[in-house]
């Protein structure tokens, strides 16, 4: 039955080029906070928490992390 709840399988990582590199790179100087997840062990339950970005010295960037 073609078309009926057929998906293709096809490969979700592309190549990696300098174009991609550069994009990523921007992003990166741009952004200002990030989102850390975690799966308690406990329950089970998702918990998300946002920090900060801020540029390190050689460019880099460093996460501010929130006290848990």
């Amino acid at each position: 039955m073609a078309g009926v709840g057929y998906m293709a399988e096809t490969d979700p990582i592309r190549e990696t080029d300098g174009g991609t590199c550069a994009l990523a790179r921007r992003r990166l100087a741009e952004a200002r906070f990030a989102e850390l997840a975690v799966t308690d062990r406990k329950t089970g339950a998702p918990t998300v928490s946002r920090i900060a970005l801020v540029p390190e010295p050689n460019g880099g960037r460093a996460g501010i992390w929130p006290e848990f």
